[in-house]
């Protein structure tokens, strides 16, 4: 084999044996408990985490402490603004600007329905 490919090897082994020997990630429990259902999570260009509430159509949001840490952040309920028509599985978006885009999913509205006319 030649040198430097030898050397390859022996660094990808290297890495390789590291990363194997490293410990792994682990779960930290929050301080404070969301007050109510969360369902899924979006990290906003402030910091903050905007979690959806259990009824699909309100917002909480999330805010580290001083040192950065959401373990002991704080909660606020309602603090952006619900969407008009709740929805499940949708597609998301954190804009540059920090606006949401918020797209699709599967509708719980009665508004966006369809009404279904039976024929005889």
């Amino acid at each position: 084999m030649m040198p430097s490919l030898k050397r390859c090897f022996a660094l990808s082994a290297i890495l390789l044996s590291s990363q194997l020997l490293s410990p792994a990630a682990t779960w930290t429990s929050l301080a404070n408990s969301a007050p109510s259902g969360a369902g899924t999570m979006i990290l906003l260009t402030d910091g903050t985490v905007m979690i959806e509430h259990s009824d699909h159509t309100h917002w909480m949001r999330l805010t580290p402490d001083a040192q950065g840490s959401y373990v002991n952040g704080t909660w606020t309920q309602n603090a952006i603004n619900p969407m008009n028509t709740g929805r499940l599985y949708f597609a998301s978006n954190v804009l540059p600007d920090g606006r949401v885009w918020v797209f699709g999913g599967e509708s719980l509205g009665s508004r966006e329905r369809p009404q279904r006319n039976r024929h005889r």
